[in-house]
């Protein structure tokens, strides 16, 4: 009885630490909390006694490939701010973009006409970064769509985005990102440090870059952007395989950037519904590999099935992309909820079609 009760107690204790290291991967986490039904905690707000807080400002930035995903994000966040006149949206691009860029802006505005009150948008011109990004080899030999972004200059903006702001905040949102709640307590919460973020989806170490709130003073103040550039120089003489998202989490490392919670970078929504090409560039060379691509399908599938109504910002970075011409994108209730009735361009919604 003493060796069988020995036997229940260490399979216990191995049942523990096998449930305590898959907790420890945000995915696994996200889909716990959603199957016991725990809900997101109110967020701690800063204190604001000069109202510098009051205006959200959020950026985008990319090129003409970018203008559908731009279209969509910025019409479901205008749709689902509870004050949009207090929110003002900038769009940095190059200057050869600045034309389908503004056209893109004009088409918004007009899908926008049935609001009482419609967000500012300012746009501004890229300028050179202080380095060249364009021999970077981060991901060019995994193939797969959007891979090799490393080398555009609009990608690695969110190291200097206090150059073009005079804001004390902002809040950075990839194209590829749908919005379906209120944004404000996002910008307004308390800040512990320069940066917030939430957790890459397998290592809860690892920030993902997607969604960003940056303490543009502390930017400026701590010279941060300079500590990163330096960084970029030194990575420079030994590799060109990495990427803006790797010098954020080598300045910002766990317990110096304040831990978004999942549903304000809901990440991976696309990956149920990939085809069978786009799955030829799923890590796999390992099981481990294998291993995470199907804990990350199961979370997704959690979340589409039990939680979306949870869900703050949506983050399609894997998978089909909303915007794609001649592509059917299988979640377009999901899409249309929040997505622009008429066609902008002569582009339409992949779910039309």
């Amino acid at each position: 009885r003493c060796c069988r009760r020995c036997a229940c107690c260490g399979l216990g204790a191995v049942l523990a630490v096998v449930l305590a290291v898959f907790l420890n991967i945000p995915v696994v986490r996200r889909a716990a909390e959603c199957l016991a039904g725990v809900r997101m905690r109110p967020m701690p707000q800063a204190q604001d006694p000069e109202g510098r807080l009051r205006r959200v400002h959020v950026v985008y930035s990319g090129d003409s490939r970018s203008l559908g995903g731009m279209f969509v994000s910025m019409h479901s966040l205008a749709r689902a701010q509870a004050e949009p006149a207090m929110l003002t949206i900038h769009v940095i691009a190059a200057p050869e973009d600045m034309a389908n860029i503004t056209a893109m802006v004009g088409c918004w505005r007009a899908e926008l006409a049935d609001m009482p009150a419609m967000p500012v948008v300012e746009l501004h011109e890229l300028r050179p970064l202080p380095f060249d990004p364009s021999n970077n080899t981060f991901g060019l030999d995994e193939g797969g769509v959007g891979i090799g972004t490393a080398t555009l200059p609009s990608c690695w903006l969110r190291v200097w985005l206090g150059d073009y702001l005079p804001h004390p905040r902002v809040i950075w949102l990839d194209h590829d990102v749908l919005v379906y709640g209120d944004i404000t307590p996002l910008y307004r919460m308390r800040m512990e440090h320069p940066l917030a973020a939430a957790s890459e989806w397998i290592k809860p170490d690892i920030l993902q870059a997607g969604v960003l709130l940056i303490d543009l003073d502390r930017f400026r103040t701590e010279g941060l952007p300079d500590e990163m550039l330096d960084k970029v120089r030194r990575y420079h003489e030994f590799t060109t395989k990495f990427s803006d998202q790797d010098i954020l989490n080598h300045q910002f490392p766990l317990g110096k950037r304040d831990v978004l919670d999942w549903r304000w970078n809901t990440g991976s929504m696309g990956i149920n519904f990939m085809s069978e090409e786009e799955k030829q560039w799923l890590p796999k060379s390992h099981p481990v590999e294998v291993i995470g691509v199907g804990i990350i399908q199961w979370s997704s599938r959690v979340i589409y099935d039990r939680c979306l109504d949870q869900v703050k910002l949506i983050h399609l970075n894997w998978g089909p992309k909303f915007w794609w011409k001649n592509q059917t994108f299988p979640r377009c209730d999901m899409v249309k909820r929040v997505a622009p009735r008429n066609a902008c361009m002569g582009w339409k919604l992949s779910c039309d079609l």
